[in-house]
């Protein structure tokens, strides 16, 4: 694993009052105003070393794609199977009623051969 870089936030330097009038990029701050000061290069260079390298981006993507090659290879394998068991389930619901019916009449009517008594 790599070593980190201490995150060094230096405070972006004041400008001062006549800087500050002729600088169109700055404004002053009004009571009630939400709107976002202007970034500058320093705020930009912070939030820039806040994200992920690019090693950790592109690991998390590799296993995101193999995750998705195993399951697309899973589907593909599985996918001949899925419609027999689906109605091998539909079949059992529906002839349930039927083979109960079957066994209530049929079940001391007829001798089995093997029919052994508890």
């Amino acid at each position: 694993m790599t070593k980190r870089r201490p995150k060094n936030n230096p405070k972006p330097p004041q400008p001062s009052s006549s800087v500050a009038a002729s600088d169109p990029t700055t404004s002053a701050t009004v009571p009630g105003d939400d709107s976002s000061p202007p970034r500058t290069l320093a705020s930009t260079k912070a939030m820039l070393e806040r994200l992920p390298s690019l090693s950790r981006i592109l690991s998390v993507l590799m296993l995101l794609l193999g995750i998705f090659a195993v399951g697309a290879l899973f589907y593909k394998v599985m996918a001949g199977f899925f419609v027999p068991l689906f109605l091998a389930a539909l079949l059992v619901v529906i002839f349930r009623p039927v083979h109960d019916w079957i066994y209530v009449q049929t079940r001391e009517s007829v001798d089995w051969p093997l029919h052994r008594p508890r």
